[in-house]
């Protein structure tokens, strides 16, 4: 007999296990690129920030 059983031998226990198993939006590559990028953001922004600091340090030392 030509049936969806007999066709598809041990598809009842594949179609319990796919339950568990979704597919997100997004990969998961994309969102490691988007927080590497806000990584080196921020990165890049301390290193401002400290050459700033020692800017105005260095010209503290000058007027004293």
């Amino acid at each position: 007999m030509n049936t969806y059983r007999s066709n598809n031998l041990g598809a009842s226990e594949l179609r319990s296990l796919s339950r568990g198993i979704y597919e997100e939006q997004d990969p998961n590559y994309l969102r490691d690129q988007q927080e590497e990028q806000s990584l080196l953001e921020v990165n890049s922004s301390i290193k401002l920030l400290i050459e700033n600091l020692e800017a105005k340090t260095m010209e503290n030392k000058d007027e004293k």
